[in-house]
């Protein structure tokens, strides 16, 4: 009898295989809005492209902002570890953060 994860690979393998047959018919999407966004001049067109651009906003944000929390983390620890104040690799059970008095779990 074949595992499950052997199974799943085999499923995952052929939906990929499935779907690579015909991509040209997978990226038509609605007929409706394909016509609408061919007219550039159209105020739907530009609304649709505007609710689009609105949707990609809260991702990038998302992403964004976790990516500049790392980096200023990052910083921070480098820059800490200049002046002496936290060692630059700290050990698994150090205090998380100068000052703090908690354990860190």
């Amino acid at each position: 009898m074949r595992s499950v994860a052997h199974r799943i690979i085999q499923l995952a393998a052929l939906v990929t295989g499935l779907s690579t047959l015909s991509p040209e018919a997978l990226a038509q999407g609605c007929a409706m809005c394909r016509m609408a966004i061919q007219s550039p001049d159209d105020p739907l067109a530009r609304g649709i492209n505007v609710s689009i651009a609105i949707m990609m906003i809260m991702p990038f944000a998302i992403v964004g902002s976790i990516g500049g929390w790392l980096a200023y983390v990052y910083r921070r620890a480098h820059r800490l570890a200049a002046i002496g104040d936290v060692p630059a690799d700290p050990a698994p059970g150090n205090k998380l953060l100068p000052g703090s008095t908690e354990e860190p779990f």
